[in-house]
């Protein structure tokens, strides 16, 4: 994992206490993995390891599309398409999320 980024499922496990239920197959390779993880004491139990590798692959696309977004805002400022920010835009822009927040409309990431 890049340092500095990291997920924190613990607030939308808590808003989302129901969990659903899930069978995979896998090979006997990867079933001795995966009991030797939960074996070294790292894991609580398989379910716990399953979770790990989903945030973990969440984190990875997330940072997939931000380095996607990235890329493209440097090639708008590589053909100038960029329009420089003024004293205060920032602020303002905060603001107008804040208040969209506030109303439900903001964007989630």
């Amino acid at each position: 994992m890049a340092e500095g980024f990291s997920v924190d499922f613990s607030a939308f496990l808590a808003d989302n206490p129901i969990m659903a239920t899930i069978t995979i197959d896998l090979p006997d390779v990867m079933k001795e993995f995966l009991d030797r993880q939960v074996h070294s004491g790292r894991f609580k139990d398989s379910s716990t390891f399953v979770q790990m590798l989903i945030a973990e692959a969440v984190r990875n696309q997330w940072r997939e599309e931000a380095d996607q977004k990235l890329r493209e805002a440097l090639a708008e400022h590589e053909r100038g398409e960029c329009v420089p920010l003024q004293k205060g835009d920032c602020e303002k822009m905060v603001g107008e999320y804040l208040k969209r927040k506030a109303n439900g409309q903001a964007k989630k990431p």
